[in-house]
């Protein structure tokens, strides 16, 4: 009589495999936050174009599903991650710098804190200079004021933005740091760890998940 394999013993391997597997890749690719950042962690090894294809891997990835569980930690652990290679790119009326579109699929006032943190990394803002108003924010993408306030109020709250009484928001002090670390841990999160886990279950070693992005990479290249 043939006996069904030990569910327990699968899931330990299975298990073991992607710690296995989350170790190699963390050394291999440390993560990163945005192409800007991988760019310079890997500069000297890949062009430019070759290693944009990591970021349509793992999004290829997300899209099947692959999200991270929410946590109940701030407010800010739904931020998932955003590239700093936005679609669009708009202006308010004052000619602040605001980029990207508002879309459905995640609360408005996380995206508007998204694109502020997108310009403090740009260094469209940058330190101890005034970003837009909620007013102004609520007039350049028709939503409402408080929406527009609840954003900001998230990155004063992180400590990215703070007040000056009766002038306005500002970028504070070290704020590109702080979204970079975030948005660091949030790439890890939401790319490296499915990606790994994807792999994982497909048996795939460090080296043969490593090599299969780089083959990638070549095919990109030779575009």
């Amino acid at each position: 009589m043939i006996q069904a394999p030990d569910s327990s013993c699968q899931q330990q391997d299975h298990d073991r495999k992607e710690k296995e597997l989350l170790s190699f890749f963390h050394q291999a690719a440390p993560p990163v936050s945005c192409t800007g950042d991988i760019l310079t962690h890997l500069e000297g090894k890949y062009d430019k174009r070759s290693l944009k294809i990591w970021l349509r891997i793992c999004s290829s990835l997300r899209k099947r599903s692959f999200d991270p569980p929410l946590t109940k930690a701030s407010p800010s652990a739904i931020v998932s991650y955003v590239s700093n290679e936005p679609d669009d790119e708009r202006t308010t009326d004052g000619g602040d710098r605001v980029r990207g579109t508002l879309n459905d699929r995640s609360p408005i006032y996380l995206q508007i804190a998204q694109m502020l943190e997108d310009d403090i990394l740009r260094e469209s803002f940058r330190e101890e200079e005034q970003v837009p108003s909620t007013n102004e924010l609520a007039r350049e993408y028709n939503i409402n004021p408080a929406t527009a306030a609840k954003g900001i109020d998230l990155l004063v709250s992180e400590g990215i933005l703070y007040k000056r009484r009766g002038i306005g928001m500002f970028v504070a002090k070290g704020a590109g740091s702080m979204v970079r670390q975030k948005r660091k841990a949030a790439f890890y999160d939401g790319y490296v760890k499915p990606l790994v886990k994807e792999g994982a279950s497909l048996a795939l070693t460090g080296e043969e998940l490593v090599a299969m992005i780089q083959q990638a990479m070549g095919e990109e290249k030779d575009k």
